[in-house]
Order: structure tokens, then C-alpha cells, then sequence
């Protein structure tokens, strides 16, 4: 539930209309510093995931299977997600670097 929460917060301060603020301002830092920290929810999640692997090698249950999968879906789940972030945020600081550049 906590990785929801960090995703869905990562994703407003992600997405927003970049026309209203200036470029590399607050909002923009703020958006990368989320990035950041759903990157490391991933890695607690995928060193989370490798635990309940050595438990299952352990001491089978299909309880643990449950686990597992639920775990590997959210892993792939959040790839995708940090892969959309990554490129919006890409996208942004290449459009922030051009109007720098227009502009003087």
C-alpha cells in the first residue's frame, strides 16, 4: 500500500502543466526528487521480492507463492511506471534546456 501511495504522489508532482511554472524551479526538483525515492521503494521492493524467494526455497506454501507473485507484479508494475517517469522528466529537462538556450 505504501508503494501505491509514493507512485500515485510521484505521478502529481510528475505530471503537471510545466507552462505555468518556470523552468528548473521548485516544481521541477520536487518532480525529480520523487523519482528518486520511487527508485528507491523499487530496490526495497525488489530486495523484499528476493527474500520471500529464499523463503520459498526455504519452506514451500502457497502462501508464500501468493506473496511472491503479488510481489513480482509489483516490481513490474513500478518498472513501467519509473520507465514513464524517466521519460517525462528527460523530456522536460531537454524542452527547460532549449528555452534556456532561446533565451540567450
Amino acid at each position: 500500500m505504501v508503494l501505491i501511495g509514493i507512485a500515485s504522489a510521484a505521478y502529481v508532482n510528475i505530471h503537471y502543466d510545466d507552462r505555468k511554472y518556470k523552468p528548473f524551479g521548485f516544481r521541477y526538483w520536487l518532480s525529480l526528487f520523487s523519482l528518486i525515492v520511487v527508485g528507491i521503494a523499487h530496490l526495497f521492493l525488489a530486495a523484499i521480492t528476493l527474500g520471500v524467494i529464499w523463503l520459498m526455497i526455504t519452506k514451500f506454501s502457497l502462501l508464500l507463492l501468493g506473496i511472491w507473485l503479488l510481489l513480482v507484479f509489483l516490481v513490474i508494475g513500478n518498472t513501467i511506471l519509473l520507465v514513464g517517469f524517466m521519460k517525462v522528466l528527460i523530456a522536460r529537462t531537454k524542452h527547460y534546456k532549449k528555452l534556456n538556450e532561446d533565451i540567450f
